[in-house]
């Protein structure tokens, strides 16, 4: 539950190549899905919130020693082959990506119905990888510390976290949303 672990596994993905490679440039990198209101274009983020974004590997490692693991991390995973091509390919590339960084990533492929059980029972090991459809407003509640395990599948427990979704969420303002989601 250390930020600092969220952040170098974040920055141990290389969205704009997943985008560019997978798919052919058309895809964009953002905080949330590319929909009004919320859309932020990559470009328009902080530097602040860019970088966690942006592929850092020898930061991630940083950020990991930091946080007490100066050789890495293991992590599972958990995947569906449901979804196929390109779906597929991500997740074997990003655990690739991690490696630099110091994270040996396991992919643990499911079937479908096994994932959606493992899912909503938020029995899942470390990570689970899915597309999603829902809400900004689903998405962010997911990660309050308040909400149970079948909700909060992972299992975030973070005041200062919880401060940003609550502005986001009870605000009317859309410039003030967009700031408590680009503080994130």
């Amino acid at each position: 539950n250390d930020v600092r672990v969220r952040r170098a596994i974040s920055m141990a993905v290389d969205r704009q190549t997943i985008a560019k490679i997978t798919y052919g440039g058309e895809a964009v990198v953002s905080l949330f899905p590319p929909r009004k209101p919320f859309f932020i274009p990559f470009e328009a983020l902080s530097p602040n919130t860019r970088k966690y974004l942006e592929y850092h590997p020898q930061e991630a490692k940083a950020l990991l020693a930091e946080a007490g693991y100066p050789n890495g991390i293991e992590m599972e995973i958990m995947v569906t082959t449901q979804y196929g091509p390109p779906f597929t390919e991500i997740a074997e590339g990003i655990t690739a990506m991690m490696a630099p960084a110091g994270i040996k990533a396991k992919l643990d492929w499911r079937e479908y119905n096994n994932y959606r059980v493992t899912i909503n029972a938020a029995t899942f090991p470390q990570a689970a990888l899915g597309p999603s459809t829902s809400s900004e407003y689903l998405e962010l509640s997911r990660f309050r510390s308040d909400n149970s395990a079948s909700v909060n599948r992972s299992g975030v427990k973070d005041p200062t976290l919880d401060g940003f979704i609550d502005r986001f969420m009870t605000s009317v303002d859309e410039k003030v949303q967009v700031e408590a989601a680009t503080a994130l």
